[in-house]
């Protein structure tokens, strides 16, 4: 198994593999709200080409902190 993280800071986003940072990449703006629900592990927007993971997701979590690390770090 692998324990993935992504954070988002408002500027970068990062992806943090088995409690290391694996890639980072600018980002801007704000956060969009709509009527499109979250999609873990494929879909895409409606209308748009759909992408699926073939695999199994377990244990997964979403977690609105600030302090992330407490997160990260439970690899």
């Amino acid at each position: 198994w692998h324990h993935i993280v992504q954070k988002w800071d408002g500027s970068n986003l990062y992806l943090y593999l088995n409690g290391n940072l694996d890639h980072s990449i600018p980002t801007s703006g704000n956060l969009a709200s709509g009527d499109q629900p979250i999609r873990i592990g494929g879909g895409g927007i409606i209308g748009s080409a759909q992408y699926f993971f073939k695999g199994v997701i377990d244990e997964l979590r979403i977690y609105e902190v600030q302090n992330i690390s407490l997160v990260i770090e439970e690899a």
